[in-house]
């Protein structure tokens, strides 16, 4: 795959002839990776960008290569040499089990001997998590799919969602886009047994639209024959665009949206109910990392429904705030990798995430 990268040159104090010092992390999707190369005060010294490393779409042999590639252009950019990294942190999408991730170790360790001297592989959420704090926390995605975890200080991790959208996926662009189409069909074969009082006007003619057939029939070509998860999941950016506009039934859409994945983190909340290590003890505001474009987006059009969730649920949350990372969640892999192999990097965490919702509303204002 093709790899584009830039370099960061703060080097002070850092041996480049070396790679005994330099931690690396990658961030892995189905689309493409992101690299980076850490000193430990904290530097990225390399970023790169390469193929998708997915097993399930790649393989493990297919994804060890990218990941090789990707390493070997970090180490040229920055000058070093073609020694092993000190680790190596893979946060790649997919990689829920744990023979897989044996298996990728395993396949890097005979293919590529001087890639790295240890490996820290973990799925996609705990790179982001790790990335805002070294502590855990609770995270949430909503892309195209959904997951929430909640993951304690010693490591003990919490799970709703995440089951694929045959099972699961509540509140993510594919479960909006596919209610969408469920209602839109519904209400115009079955008017008056179903009572909504929406106009799904503009929502029938945006699917006609999108999906490119002149007839409702048309639909099951790109639904079935021709099934595309993230294509169905893209029509949820038209009806976001609508409910922005006013469209109530859109809106309606998003509301219930928001409230599935608030129930997510209810549905952790009462899983660790009885770990008194799981939430701050501090009174501080219990912080929610959101990862993806359905809540890092469209969250205005969630609130209404993902507020009501969290504080009228029983638990209830008084006070929470929701971040989003301002970088790459290569850099919580790379630091766990770090803290793995007994190395400490000083990076400082706080100007990796940004606060973009408080509740209360005058949270914010508090903190500040």
């Amino acid at each position: 795959p093709s790899i584009m990268s830039t370099r960061y040159y703060k080097l002070d104090g850092v041996d480049m002839s070396s790679t005994l010092e330099i931690v690396g992390g990658i961030e892995g999707g189905g689309t493409h990776s992101k690299l980076v190369l850490i000193t430990p005060n904290g530097e990225i010294i390399s970023r790169a960008l390469g193929g998708p490393t997915n097993v399930y779409l790649t393989g493990i042999e297919g994804a060890a290569r990218t990941i090789a590639e990707m390493v070997v252009k970090g180490k040229e950019l920055a000058g070093l040499s073609a020694g092993p990294l000190a680790a190596l942190g893979l946060s790649l999408s997919g990689m829920e089990v744990q023979e897989e991730r044996e298996s990728l170790n395993q396949m890097l360790k005979f293919l590529y001997p001087q890639l790295a001297a240890q490996y820290w592989i973990c799925n996609d959420a705990m790179g982001a998590l790790y990335t805002a704090s070294e502590k855990g926390g609770i995270i949430e995605i909503a892309g195209t799919g959904s997951v929430s975890w909640l993951v304690n200080p010693a490591g003990k991790r919490y799970r709703c969602g995440g089951w694929g959208h045959h099972i699961g996926d509540e509140g993510s662009g594919y479960y909006i886009a596919k209610r969408a189409l469920t209602r839109i069909f519904r209400l115009s074969e079955c008017n008056g047994v179903d009572k909504i009082p929406y106009d799904i006007s503009f929502a029938k003619d945006a699917m006609l639209h999108y999906f490119k057939t002149a007839t409702q029939d048309g639909i099951l070509v790109p639904v079935y024959k021709e099934f595309n998860k993230a294509n169905i999941a893209g029509f949820c950016k038209i009806l976001a665009q609508g409910a922005t506009d006013g469209d109530e039934f859109c809106k309606s859409l998003f509301t219930k949206a928001g409230e599935m994945l608030g129930s997510m983190i209810v549905g952790l909340l009462r899983q660790a109910k009885d770990d008194p290590t799981a939430l701050p003890d501090d009174g501080s505001p219990v912080r929610i990392l959101c990862v993806g474009s359905v809540l890092e987006k469209s969250f205005d059009l969630l609130k209404d429904g993902y507020v009501g969730a969290l504080t009228k649920s029983t638990p209830s949350l008084s006070s929470f705030e929701l971040v989003r990372l301002k970088d790459t969640a290569a850099i919580g892999a790379a630091a766990t990798a770090a803290a793995q192999s007994g190395i400490e990097l000083a990076l400082d965490r706080s100007l990796l995430v940004e606060v973009f919702f408080t509740y209360p509303p005058d949270l914010l204002t508090a903190i500040v």
